[in-house]
Formats: C-alpha cells, sequence, structure tokens
C-alpha cells in the first residue's frame, strides 16, 4: 500500500475559527509520522480518536470533492447499433438505434472516464380516435408517458444512461406508415410533399408525425449528451473552487443562481454544438439539425443567404441571449423542484467558509461556466470563448422563487451554521487529527482523473486560478501557532 508522501493539506484556523486550507511540506516529525501510517490506519486512527462530534466537524470543514471509484473504462455503448428488439407477432419496429461516434465525445470526457451506456425500452402504440392522438403502454400494458424521458445522468459517477426506445405498432399500420412515407418520398417538391400531409386523415397523420419526432430526436441524441457533458465539466470546475485563496461562500440567493446557471449553460452547450456542426458543413439550407430542440433558431434560419446565416450566428452573443429568452419560456419552470433539493443540498458545504457579501464568488464561477467552444465559420476553426460579460438576460427570480426556495434554504442555511459552531466549540478538534482526516481525503482525490481534468479545464477558462500566496500563509500560521 502506497505511503502518503511529503506533502499534505493543514489546515488552518484564523483568531474567529473561519477555516483555511493550505498546502505545505511537512515538518520533519509529520513526515516521520506519516510514513508509518497506512490509508487503513489512518481510517482506524480517526474512528478510534474522533468522537461522533467530532468527526461530523471534520467532514463539515473539508471542502465537498467528488472521486471517481473508477476513472479508467471509458465506455461508449452509442458507437454501435444494438440489436433491435423482436416483435410480438402481429407487429412491427419503429426503432432508430440512438448513435453517437467516439469522435464527437469530448477528449476531456474521454480521459475522464466517461461512461455511456444504453437502456432499451419497449412500448406500445396505438392510435385513440376519442383522444384524436396515440397512446403510449408500456410491456404490461398500463398507459405511460416515460417515453418522452431521454435518460439520466450520474454526474458523481461519471455515468450517462441514454433511454433507446423501440414502437411495437400494428402490421396494419406499420403498412399504412410506410405508404405516407413512400408518397411523400417520390414526391419531388416541398409544395407537393406539403399537399399529401394535409391529405392524411388524422390517424395516419400522427402516425407519420410521431415517426418524424422520433426520427429527428435520434439525430439529435448528440446534442442531448452534450448536455450532460456540460454538467459533469461545471461539476469539476465548481468543486475545486473552495480550495482556491480567493473563495468566499456565495450567499443562498448566489447558490440559486448558481444552480440555474449550470442548466442554462448546458443548454447552450447543446445549441453551441448544434450550430458548430451546422457550421462545418456548410450546407446552410438544410436547417433539420436545429428542429429538435432549437426550431426557434431554425425559423429565424429559413430562407436566408450565406451571408446572412454567418452574421447571424457569429459572433455568438445575441444567438446566446436568444437561447437565454427561450429557455426562460420553454424550460426554467420544469426545474423548480430540482433547483428547490440542489440548493438544499448546497447552503450546507462549508458553513464555517466565509460568506462572500458583494456576489464576487457567483461572477467568477459565472465565468467558469460560461465558456465555450464556438465554430468561426471565417476563420473555420474552434475558439475558447468566455461569454459571461456578454449576458443580457439575467436569471429570473420571482417572488414565488424567494418565498418558497430561497428563504427556507437560508434559514436550513444559518440553523445548521449555528449547530456547527455549537458543536465545534465543545468538541475542539486537535490539530493531528485534522490534518490526518484532510490529508487521507486528499490524498485519495489526488489520485483521481477528476483533479486532473478539472486542472486542464480552468487552463481552458478566462478565469485565473491561484492557490494561498505565501504571505497569507505566514499570517494565518502565525494566528494557528498562538491559538
Amino acid at each position: 500500500m502506497n505511503k502518503l508522501n511529503n506533502t499534505a493539506l493543514r489546515i488552518l484556523f484564523s483568531s474567529d475559527n473561519e477555516l483555511f486550507v493550505v498546502k505545505k511540506p511537512l515538518t520533519p516529525d509529520e513526515k516521520a509520522k506519516y510514513e508509518r501510517y497506512t490509508a487503513k490506519e489512518i481510517e482506524k486512527e480517526l474512528s478510534s480518536q474522533i468522537n461522533r462530534n467530532q468527526s461530523r466537524a471534520v467532514r463539515l470543514a473539508t471542502p465537498p470533492r467528488s472521486i471517481t471509484p473508477d476513472f479508467s473504462g471509458y465506455e461508449n455503448e452509442l458507437s454501435s447499433a444494438p440489436q433491435m428488439p423482436e416483435p410480438p407477432k402481429g407487429y412491427k419496429n419503429i426503432f432508430f438505434p440512438c448513435l453517437m461516434d467516439d469522435a464527437l465525445i469530448p477528449e476531456d470526457m474521454r480521459k475522464l472516464g466517461i461512461k455511456v451506456h444504453r437502456r432499451i425500452q419497449k412500448f406500445f402504440l396505438d392510435y385513440s380516435p376519442e383522444d384524436d392522438g396515440l397512446i403510449f403502454y408500456d410491456e404490461h400494458g398500463l398507459e405511460t408517458d416515460d417515453y418522452v424521458d431521454n435518460g439520466e445522468a450520474e454526474t458523481d459517477n461519471l455515468v450517462i444512461t441514454v433511454n433507446t426506445p423501440c414502437f411495437f405498432i400494428t402490421i396494419e399500420d406499420y403498412a399504412r406508415l410506410e405508404a405516407v412515407k413512400n408518397r411523400l418520398s417520390q414526391a419531388k417538391t416541398k409544395k407537393r410533399q406539403t399537399r399529401i400531409l394535409n391529405s392524411l386523415n388524422d390517424q395516419d397523420f400522427a402516425f407519420y408525425s410521431f415517426y418524424e419526432h422520433q426520427a429527428l430526436l435520434d439525430k439529435m441524441i448528440s446534442t442531448i449528451l452534450i448536455h450532460e457533458f456540460k454538467h459533469v465539466k461545471n461539476n469539476l470546475l465548481q468543486q475545486n473552487r473552495p480550495y482556491k485563496k480567493d473563495y468566499a461562500a456565495p450567499n443562498t440567493t448566489d447558490l440559486y443562481l448558481l444552480e440555474a446557471e449550470d442548466e442554462r449553460t448546458a443548454y447552450l452547450e447543446s445549441l453551441f454544438f448544434t450550430i458548430n456542426e451546422y457550421l462545418k458543413r456548410e450546407n446552410y439550407a438544410d436547417t433539420s439539425p436545429f428542429w429538435a430542440d432549437f426550431s426557434w433558431l431554425a425559423q429565424k434560419l429559413e430562407k436566408k443567404s450565406e451571408k446572412q446565416i454567418k452574421s447571424m450566428l457569429y459572433p455568438p452573443e445575441k444567438i446566446m441571449n436568444n437561447g437565454l429568452k427561450e429557455w426562460a419560456n420553454k424550460f426554467y419552470n420544469t426545474y423548480t423542484e430540482q433547483f428547490k433539493q440542489n440548493l438544499l443540498t448546497a447552503v450546507l458545504d462549508n458553513p464555517l467558509t466565509p460568506k462572500d457579501a458583494n456576489h464576487k464568488e457567483y461572477k467568477l464561477e459565472q465565468r467558469l461556466l460560461y465558456t465555450f467552444k464556438i465554430y468561426n465559420p471565417y476563420t473555420k476553426k474552434e475558439e475558447i470563448t468566455g461569454l459571461a460579460d456578454k449576458i443580457t438576460v439575467p436569471v429570473p427570480i420571482t417572488a414565488k422563487i424567494k418565498r418558497e426556495l430561497i428563504i427556507p434554504a437560508q434559514k436550513e442555511r444559518q440553523e445548521y451554521y449555528d449547530t456547527f459552531k455549537e458543536a465545534f466549540q465543545k468538541h475542539p478538534l486537535t490539530k493531528e487529527l485534522i490534518i490526518t482526516a484532510i490529508a487521507l481525503a486528499d490524498k485519495r482525490y489526488k489520485k483521481s482523473i477528476n483533479h486532473q481534468i478539472a486542472q486542464k479545464l480552468e487552463k481552458n477558462t478566462s478565469v485565473a486560478q491561484t492557490n494561498l500566496s505565501p504571505s497569507l500563509i505566514q499570517k494565518l500560521r502565525r494566528r494557528f501557532t498562538r491559538s
């Protein structure tokens, strides 16, 4: 088992008990002590020497960082077509394989060991004249709307699961659908195709519209994954912040704003990815890549010249703010419950850390998140571009959000801080126990690929990342030795 090396994270407290973290060489005594310990022995010592309240204090005094259990195995099950499910007797399949080539997955995500899994789901479709539309049933015959769920992402475990639905329709309905597709493929003009669609009865139109929608979603699977990859990047960048010299915990309102910014930037990441691929193809008349998620943009691009399209899409500031407006109108309200749960978790992190009174931390993290790869159609190169300074559409905070999310979270935060303060004063931690606990946690984290990738990601932003200055270290050390 590996021994601890010559450095560890030393915890220093200022006179008001605020927490700072400094990386520095160990003293000779500390070095000798650490060389005798293995990870298991350290854990054993902690459990024997730190009582319940002290253990809680050690945990709370450690800036939160995710540690990937297994970062060595990049997997992409979407790189090859799956076996199509066998339909029951009397049925045919509507099945799109949801493919994404390895080359489209960002290099950082592959090095990180992201795992993209596929989950095949089965549904039955039937037309209901009473409802004037399609009804979906699961394998057990129960009506469901689960088919609209694209999948799920376990950000900390770096696992993204993509749902690949298979729809079973009767042989008769399948034959009618194929007949419509054949008629449309033989039509030589869009005007003729429109006449054919207008002539369809409600049932045929419902099945064909659904088929076309699924075909578009299949083409857009890459944007769904790019959205989730952005969450992973955001998480890595933000979990490094508590160890920086200029870090101060955001106030509760700013924490809420950062939750919203995480989703807004994930939406923008998918938007810019789609724009980049569209511009690279240089087939400006084909706006179909936008229709699944960004129809508002496709409509703006229709019947525009190449020159007009390039000027609309680059520079990206105007498109970004239009995208933020669309996100607010279509998606903002769907995240309320998610934001509520995430905010309650966020306010409990780092209770001893000084609070940010002037929104500096929010602005800095916002700059980290609003960094994108933008394709320049004039130079035909991708550029790392920071867009935080170009935002004109802020996250909307209504009176209801303040009343139901922010104020309760702030109350919870204050109660948690008060409880921690009391516990810390009653059960003080020794210098040695804190050093041991933090060194063990940091030893695990520094070995993980999370730390390495986060460092690389930070270099691709316009935000300078620095550790504690030597003068501040000396100042804190003097305070600590006097305590």
